[in-house]
């Protein structure tokens, strides 16, 4: 049975000159993302299964799909903390994380105090738009946005969900 609750994965984009996009893109091509410490700790309510949906951040003039839905899947391993080896399998997503946000740390003894989750991601198919985001804009520092079918947005994330995961790859439906 697919998950009721929609967790909605919020990638904001600091005021850098840097494009969000490579880094979204290269998230989506390994399946994870590398957390600082406050995002790990958001991420820890996250379960195997849980589908999420992956919102473009940053000023709307700074990406076409900026202040979208662009990608939905699943959470295929809990979020746990960094090791060395997962700076090593994922050089190029560190790259890209410690460009867009250097205040990621790499050091020994600060690595373990941040984390990694692992998702399943899909792109939306030929014919379905990204999803132009259907809630308030998020505050500052929001991390994860929970949606449960008695929020108002839910029944529009839901069926783009669906339109965008292909049958089967995030539980049973």
């Amino acid at each position: 049975m697919v998950s009721k609750v929609i967790w909605v994965v919020i990638y904001a984009k600091p005021r850098r000159e840097i494009p969000l996009r490579p880094l979204i893109e290269e998230r989506a091509h390994v399946g994870a993302d590398l957390m600082y410490i406050n995002r790990f700790q958001d991420a820890r309510s996250l379960e195997i299964g849980n589908r999420v949906v992956i919102h473009f951040g940053g000023p709307s003039a700074s990406d076409r799909d900026a202040q979208h839905l662009v990608q939905a899947g699943c959470v295929t391993k809990k979020a746990r903390s960094l090791d060395q080896r997962d700076l090593q399998e994922f050089g190029t997503l560190l790259r890209l994380t410690t460009e867009m946000f250097p205040h990621f740390q790499t050091a020994p003894g600060l690595l373990e105090r941040q984390g990694i989750i692992r998702y399943s991601l899909f792109n939306p198919p030929p014919g379905v738009r990204p999803l132009p985001r259907p809630y308030p804009q998020p505050m500052p520092g929001m991390n994860f946005k929970r949606l449960t079918p008695a929020d108002p947005e839910y029944p529009q994330v839901d069926a783009w969900w669906h339109a965008v995961v292909p049958r089967g790859q995030c539980g049973k439906e």
